[in-house]
């Protein structure tokens, strides 16, 4: 797993960089990559869109990087930002 934890450290940080607070977990199992996205939107993003472009974003950059196609890629919205 040493492998996945470097992903982490590399081009992944930079992905979706509007997006605040990204943390990531990746997980190796037997039958494939899980990857959980955890991020805090914006006030007024379209959330649907944004996790969408995420999990694009991530699954084209570990399969370009690593040649793996990730199993799942979950996004959490852990919170809704609102601007003053």
């Amino acid at each position: 797993t040493g492998h996945f934890a470097e992903l982490k450290n590399t081009n992944l940080e930079k992905i979706s960089r509007k997006n605040l607070n990204r943390d990531l977990k990746i997980e190796a199992r037997e039958d494939g990559i899980y990857i959980d996205v955890y991020c805090a939107l914006k006030h007024g993003i379209n959330i649907s869109k944004t996790a969408n472009q995420i999990q694009s974003a991530i699954f084209n950059q570990i399969s370009t990087m690593a040649a793996i196609e990730p199993k799942q890629i979950n996004v959490h919205i852990t919170q809704i930002v609102v601007e003053k």
